[in-house]
């Protein structure tokens, strides 16, 4: 994780950056600093404002308003392919007129969705931050769903992430993760309840809805033989391996685990992220889509920085303070 000192040569993303549908520069949780705009990310930001601007005055709404539709979406791939190369299959033509836009997201809106990182948290969990890491993007409007509504622990549970993931959202298949942590009280879900809830979704659906990872963390005690155990018994479809400590609301500071790397690689382990990032994750909720709010597992992260340049601390950074003279 970033120290105090790194998060402090920082801004805030929201703040600071050009508000494009897609990214126009690295951003970071505060797991690791953000690198500097390059010059082809740079020469796509110029792109993308040109073209919004453009469109937008003929379409007489504003360029915030533009970009927050399906033609707005259309532009910034148009302005990607431009700066990058034919990646993307659209046409300028969408990004002038909203009704071909809208025809072809219509289209599209019925298309396979498979989720495969989603959480919610045990009913004797002791991790309460996040709730008020709901509370904070609702009120910042990341997602609209969640402003003005109380947000309790229970938003974070099985009941509410069943409801938003399989019957309020366009998601088919789901995977449910985890994070682990070194007091085994304040892991998100054990492995155990994992497989539980993926034999009892799919029970309900009398179809593969969910699939499951199990948790390994390197250099805990019998972690090798409890990751062997772990697969003979509970089948999970999927490892994640951890090196870090406690989670944010665990009594002790948080502090990072270096563990056996060579064993790591010796597990077979198939992803093995941060725990912030999940935590932010979790946090965010759903941002709304055509088949309503995501789950509550689901959306934007939590504090999102770009790199500072005004106070000449990252030569090339794109993102000063606005807060500085």
């Amino acid at each position: 994780m970033m120290s105090t000192e790194e998060i402090a040569r920082l801004v805030p993303a929201e703040t600071a950056s050009f508000r494009s549908p897609i990214p126009t520069a690295p951003f970071s949780s505060d797991e690791f600093y953000p690198g500097p705009q390059s010059a082809k990310q740079r020469e796509f930001e110029n792109r993308v404002k040109a073209i919004g601007t453009e469109l937008a005055k003929k379409q007489g709404v504003s360029r915030r308003t533009f970009f927050q539709g399906a033609a707005g979406m259309a532009a910034a791939f148009v302005a990607m392919n431009d700066t990058f190369g034919p990646l993307y299959m659209v046409s300028r033509a969408e990004a002038q007129t909203p009704e071909m836009a809208n025809a072809r997201a219509a289209a599209l809106k019925g298309q396979f969705i498979m989720d495969m990182h989603t959480h919610f948290l045990r009913d004797d969990t002791r991790i309460m931050g996040f709730v008020r890491q709901r509370e904070a993007v609702g009120k910042a409007g990341w997602n609209p769903a969640l402003a003005g509504k109380p947000q309790t622990i229970e938003d974070l549970k099985f009941a509410n992430y069943f409801k938003e993931i399989y019957l309020d959202s366009d998601t088919k298949v789901a995977l449910i993760s985890g994070s682990g942590s070194e007091d085994p009280r304040d892991w998100f879900l054990t492995n155990e309840m994992k497989a539980e809830t993926r034999a009892d979704v799919n029970k309900r659906a009398g179809a593969k809805r969910m699939f499951s990872h199990a948790i390994f963390m390197p250099g805990t005690p019998g972690w090798l033989d409890k990751a062997d155990k772990d697969f003979e018994t509970l089948k999970p479809d999927s490892f994640k391996g951890y090196t870090v400590g406690e989670q944010p609301d665990a009594a002790r500071p948080a502090r990072r685990r270096h563990g056996d790397a060579a064993a790591a690689l010796r597990s077979g382990a198939v992803a093995c992220r941060g725990r912030r990032a999940q935590a932010h994750a979790l946090a965010a909720g759903a941002g709304g889509d055509a088949g309503g709010d995501r789950a509550s597992c689901l959306g934007g992260h939590g504090p999102v920085f770009a790199a500072d340049a005004e106070r000449g601390l990252d030569a090339g950074a794109r993102f000063p303070d606005p807060r500085l003279p």
